[in-house]
């Protein structure tokens, strides 16, 4: 007969016929076993959903029946509430200091001033996080003007980058019970979850990150709350389409979308959350007790909720991110007319679509940011000698040309009945200043010495 003694960390079994004794780390995720489970008392598991709350806490070990739907115990609740109030004060005490411009606040902060006044703009990252640093200035109905006099003093203006730093400190916070939790619920014991969080709250680049106008607390909390819920949802795999089950794997690919709509590189953070899906697939496709109509169910399920979700959120935030910025903005010359024209005092007359000989058009390099075939009053050095013709990425009346037949280039544009040019069509353009008709020779550029590549007057 085998006896038992069961402590926080540790479950000794001692056996009196082998004279010998083991010890199995509870700690350890490979030897995971139901904890303040009585021999006689039914598992919490086991029980239906309606009959939970009738569950008698105390031949639990005394545990609050909380338990089932946090993973904690009160200890843990008491631990998260003294790692959170010291988080707050590591985070958010002096704020404002400093009161100038930190390493990329500039940059986050012009951005958050042009959503502000509904400038567009374009930017490498997604829009979420900087949607959350403009709110504050939103709501604070700040004007949307940041006038510095070296770009590097906030306390004499109106800004309001407190409130705006105060965004990254909140979610900087957040990153302590999620991590918390986390490791407690992966199986590991209450020290070292405390350990883990302990650690975090004084890591000097999460601290620096969260007190700053930044992109990475935003970032580093939306990964956090992620990987907790995938947590949540894993433990739940023995109760596959229950109710908790679907709330966890639903929220699991909201935490997804939140991730990569805020910086690109949270994209990883779905790389290793599907290969885990991956692999508890594959685990279900070898259960030969498993139909295969269920496994189908599994995998439609997972795609639903880990790519479908993802993808309508980050789209909806892209789509609240061009519903504000409705006005146009310097990178607007970067956008095709057609979405140019779509912005508030874009400066571009209504135009017809069709082209016809005798219309005045600009032409656009396709692989460049807003290259326009430009010309001016301004000779080669050498070679040719002729008028130069460049890219030019700017509005400018230098980018008019005239399309014009090849055999009768005088031809006007007919308002009411045009001569449309169609694909195949041979043209000449003639440059509206300049009245220079653009043409090519057997000569080098002088930018280069490819022998594909000649000058073009």
């Amino acid at each position: 007969m085998d006896y038992k003694l069961n402590n926080e960390d540790y479950e000794v079994i001692l056996n009196p016929v082998r004279y010998s004794t083991s010890i199995v780390s509870l700690g350890d995720i490979r030897y995971r076993k139901k904890r303040f489970k009585e021999p006689d008392s039914p598992s919490r598991h086991d029980l239906p959903e309606d009959d939970l709350l009738m569950y008698d806490t105390k031949e639990n070990g005394g545990k609050s029946i909380t338990k089932f739907f946090t993973g904690i115990s009160t200890s843990d609740v008491y631990n998260l509430l003294g790692l959170i109030v010291v988080s707050i004060i590591v985070r958010l005490y002096r704020l404002d200091h400093p009161n100038s411009v930190v390493f990329d606040e500039m940059h986050f902060e012009t951005l958050a001033l042009k959503y502000i006044r509904g400038n567009f703009f374009i930017d490498m990252h997604p829009p979420l996080a900087k949607l959350l640093i403009a709110l504050p200035g939103y709501l604070s109905r700040y004007d949307g003007i940041l006038d510095l006099e070296n770009e590097s003093e906030f306390f004499e203006s109106k800004y309001p980058y407190v409130t705006m730093r105060l965004i990254s400190g909140i979610l900087g916070i957040f990153i302590i019970p999620f991590s918390y939790l986390t490791i407690k619920l992966s199986g590991f014991s209450t020290n070292a979850a405390f350990l883990v969080s302990a650690l975090l709250i004084f890591e000097n680049a999460l601290v620096t990150q969260s007190r700053l106008i930044l992109l990475d607390s935003p970032l580093m909390a939306s990964t956090a709350f992620t990987m907790l819920i995938w947590v949540k949802f894993h433990n739940e795999k023995k109760r596959p389409f229950k109710t908790w089950w679907w709330i966890w794997l639903i929220m699991t690919g909201v935490g997804l979308g939140l991730t990569v709509s805020i910086k690109w590189v949270g994209f990883f953070t779905t790389i290793f959350i599907g290969l885990l899906t991956i692999k508890d697939l594959w685990d279900l496709l070898g259960d030969l007790h498993l139909p295969l109509i269920r496994w189908v169910n599994h995998f439609l399920a997972r795609v639903l909720c880990l790519l479908v979700i993802p993808v309508i959120l980050y789209m909806l935030v892209f789509a609240i991110h061009f519903s504000i910025l409705e006005n146009s903005g310097d990178d607007a010359i970067s956008m095709s007319p057609e979405f140019r024209h779509t912005l508030n005092g874009h400066g571009m007359n209504d135009t017809p679509i069709d082209v016809g000989y005798g219309s005045t058009i600009t032409l656009r390099h396709f692989n460049t940011r807003g290259g326009y075939l430009h010309s001016h009053n301004h000779h080669y050095p050498s070679g040719s000698k002729q008028q130069q013709v460049t890219l030019y990425p700017f509005k400018d009346e230098n980018n008019l040309w005239i399309i014009q037949k090849e055999t009768d280039p005088k031809i006007p544009f007919e308002t009411i009945n045009p001569s449309w040019i169609y694909h195949n069509t041979l043209i000449r353009l003639s440059h509206v200043l300049t009245e220079g008709w653009l043409h090519s020779h057997n000569i080098k550029p002088p930018v280069t010495n490819s022998d594909d590549q000649n000058e073009v007057r």
